[in-house]
């Protein structure tokens, strides 16, 4: 079996300014939902540094091999039922940013004013093109 090129991505400085505005370009309504820094992750802190509601949240955080050990030991112990939860593979180098970025807006219609994306854009083509997938 021949050798897949490894794909590599520019990184994304993890910055909820550059998150929102991003997430904006590829059809995320923000005048719905943006992106806030959290600087702990109490949630007394949260409910006073965040604006309601919040939908999700994406932790920027160094993946180490002992890490992944616990993530599949959990995942083995709770056999979660995620059938409505949109999850992405992320098998691209520094493509982390991008596929947390996505996890984040893929999964939070439910808390967009107007129910969807930008008619159109990236976003809208992607969960067309995925839908049962």
């Amino acid at each position: 079996m021949e050798k897949l090129e490894e794909k590599k991505w520019k990184p994304i400085e993890c910055n909820p300014e550059i998150f929102t505005k991003f997430a904006a370009k590829l059809g995320f309504p923000c005048v719905d939902l943006a992106f806030y820094d959290v600087v702990s992750l109490d949630p007394d802190m949260w409910m006073a540094m965040v604006p309601s509601p919040i939908a999700a949240v994406v932790v920027a955080f160094p993946i180490k091999d002992c890490h992944k050990e616990l993530r599949m030991q959990e995942i083995e112990e709770q056999k979660i039922d995620g059938s409505d939860v949109i999850f992405i593979k992320d098998r691209i180098e520094n493509g982390c940013a991008t596929i947390s970025l996505l996890h984040a807006v893929m999964n939070v219609q439910e808390f967009m004013i107007n129910g969807g994306f930008i008619e159109g854009s990236f976003l809208d083509k992607f969960q067309t093109s995925n839908l049962g997938a």
